[in-house]
């Protein structure tokens, strides 16, 4: 086998592998312990989502550098990657609310923004202060757990995170009903993407016992 695939599947599928175990288990686990919602910014899902398409990418790439032809549709991933690349970014605005009930989550944004002096006007998937006139879209899946919480406006994002910074404060303070559904599924996932990554390392050590 080339050395530079050799090197692919031995040391950068694992490596990634161990990067999205990693970050399921950070997030399931600080739910699962600290008995609390988790609220992160969404760029981080987004350097998350990026890596984990990364293989699209790379793929081509490595039969490039290993001397083979690499047939057409493979040569599109890039192009699709870029296009995810820019969708994600764009999706990937405000902040994710993780292991919040759908009411908990409400009360806990209602508290943040009556906490700042100002007052809350509810809408359709949209909340608007009434004396900045700043709007932040809401998407809740009540039945998973989550909710993201971004600006309309690029412009109201430091209201946003002084918002935000308050939820954190009302749900260290105030207890709710909580949400695990998405902690349990990261909590699979990570395990998965664990036996991935030791199965990969346990294969190159056999190949190399071989040897």
């Amino acid at each position: 086998m080339n050395s530079r695939i050799a090197l692919y599947f031995s040391v950068v599928l694992p490596g990634l592998f161990a990067f999205m175990a990693i970050f399921f288990f950070v997030i399931s686990l600080r739910t699962l312990f600290r008995r609390r919602p988790f609220i992160f910014s969404s760029r981080w899902f987004f350097v998350f989502l990026m890596v984990a398409f990364a293989p699209t990418m790379l793929h081509p790439l490595v039969l490039l550098i290993s001397g083979r032809e690499p047939n057409p549709i493979s040569l599109i991933s890039p192009i699709i990657f870029v296009v995810l690349t820019v969708f994600f970014w764009k999706q990937m605005g405000g902040y994710i609310s993780i292991a919040a009930g759908d009411t908990y989550f409400r009360e806990s944004l209602l508290s943040a923004i009556t906490s700042l002096g100002y007052t809350p006007v509810e809408m359709i998937s949209r909340i608007r202060i009434k004396e900045t006139t700043e709007e932040f879209q809401i998407a809740v899946q009540g039945w998973i757990g989550t909710a993201q919480l971004k600006p309309v406006s690029k412009y109201s994002a430091p209201t946003l995170k002084k918002i935000v910074r308050n939820m954190n404060r009302y749900f260290r303070n105030s207890r709710g009903k909580m949400n695990y559904t998405l902690s349990y599924f990261y909590l699979i996932f990570g395990f998965l993407m664990l036996f991935l990554c030791l199965a990969l390392l346990s294969m190159d050590l056999s190949v190399a016992a071989d040897k």
